[in-house]
């Protein structure tokens, strides 16, 4: 006899949450492949450690926060 399913749970991915990720593991990937001495590699790790300082889990809020700081940066960066 097959087995049947009774109950189900459905689970929504936090989108904001996600893109904050994405957004880490280029920010990480860039602080561990580019030279040491490199300044934007200095700067993806300096970013990314004011990232992890600004979260805080469970909180909408921090993940907004935390990804104006990386845009801003970006755009700092891109500016001069």
């Amino acid at each position: 006899m097959a087995r049947q399913i009774k109950t189900a749970r459905l689970v929504l991915p936090n989108l904001k949450a996600r893109r904050l990720y994405q957004d880490m593991l280029i920010i990480e990937g860039m602080a561990k492949h580019l030279p040491e001495e490199s300044d934007r590699g200095q700067k993806a790790m300096f970013l990314g450690n004011e990232v992890v300082n600004s979260f805080w889990p469970n909180n909408d809020a921090s993940l907004d926060a935390c990804r104006k700081l990386i845009f801003w940066r970006h755009a700092m960066v891109k500016s001069g």
